[in-house]
């Protein structure tokens, strides 16, 4: 539960900053969002916001795409995001972008997996 809200609580988060560092709309720092997004090293970071925003916004990697209803299940995006940031443990280049797009969940993830070990 606190993992989720995490996560949902930094997206927020860099959405306000996005909005206040280009002054823009909501829907414009959406754009300005899912075109930084593109990048294929960010495809762990789109999967999650794709599930956040419920398709709304992503870039390289989603699963709105293909189903819809992907995203629909109680904590689906929380499991999401688990598996993508263990993912993300194993590749150095993609792993910086969880923690500055997910800060606060970032951590919650690290001591969750200090949990299982």
């Amino acid at each position: 539960v606190q993992f989720g809200r995490k996560l949902r609580s930094d997206y927020a988060t860099y959405l306000q900053k996005t909005m206040n560092e280009y002054g823009v709309s909501q829907e414009e720092a959406e754009k300005i969002i899912k075109e930084g997004l593109e990048d294929h090293k960010k495809d762990g970071v789109s999967d999650i916001i794709d599930g956040i925003t419920d398709g709304k916004v992503y870039g390289y990697a989603r699963h709105s795409s293909s189903d819809p209803n992907y995203w629909k299940s109680p904590g689906k995006v929380e499991r999401e995001a688990f598996a993508n940031m263990f993912q993300s443990c194993f590749e150095p280049k993609t792993i910086k972008y969880m923690a500055e797009y997910f800060p606060e969940a970032y951590k919650e993830f690290k001591r969750m997996l200090k949990g299982l070990i």
